[in-house]
């Protein structure tokens, strides 16, 4: 893989480490998911949701973002997140607005997550891939129920000197690390 491109704005400098779009730059994760802790194992067209690895992993994983973040430069993690213990009212409401978008969207035709890739699975070509991603997500069965406030902490932890959750709607979280 090369180096990236960097770049200079508004926020401060950043490093783009992948693209889906240069053949050149995207790269695959070749371990399990749940053992991912090292900054260089996720990016390009290959990444993953965050929501996907353990907490110890998720705070390794910041520490060595702060590193490659410039004074300035911010992090943004874009996910659905675990917030609420179950049963409490955002838990009960959060999982409402779930269903009914869910169920709005399958009722305009859109398949739902088995489906999708059911009929991913019946495209030609495409039975190496769908084997590959079954190896590495073999021993996931959800999301880790990491919280907001897990990613923040670590953030700040980390080293970033901001953090918060620029945006939600339930839980559904952009949350935030400025270095």
């Amino acid at each position: 893989m090369n180096a990236g491109k960097w770049g200079s704005g508004a926020c401060g400098d950043w490093r783009q480490v992948g693209d889906a779009n240069d053949s050149g730059d995207g790269f695959a994760v070749d371990e399990d998911v749940d053992s991912i802790n090292r900054v260089d194992q996720l990016g390009g067209e290959y990444g993953t949701a965050l929501h996907w690895l353990p907490s110890g992993r998720l705070v390794v994983l910041y520490e060595a973002l702060a590193g490659l973040i410039s004074r300035g430069g911010a992090f943004f993690n874009a996910d659905h997140l675990s917030s609420g213990a179950p049963g409490s009212f955002f838990h009960t409401a959060s999982a409402a607005d779930d269903s009914g978008q869910q169920e709005a969207a399958f009722s305009g035709g859109a398949a739902d997550w088995e489906g999708w890739w059911g009929r991913f699975r019946a495209v030609d070509g495409f039975a190496e891939l769908i084997a590959e991603r079954d190896r590495r997500f073999r021993v996931i069965s959800g999301s880790l129920g990491v919280t907001p406030t897990l990613h923040t902490e670590a953030l700040r932890v980390a080293g970033f000197t901001e953090t918060g959750t620029l945006w939600q709607h339930f839980n559904d979280y952009v949350v935030y690390g400025i270095r």
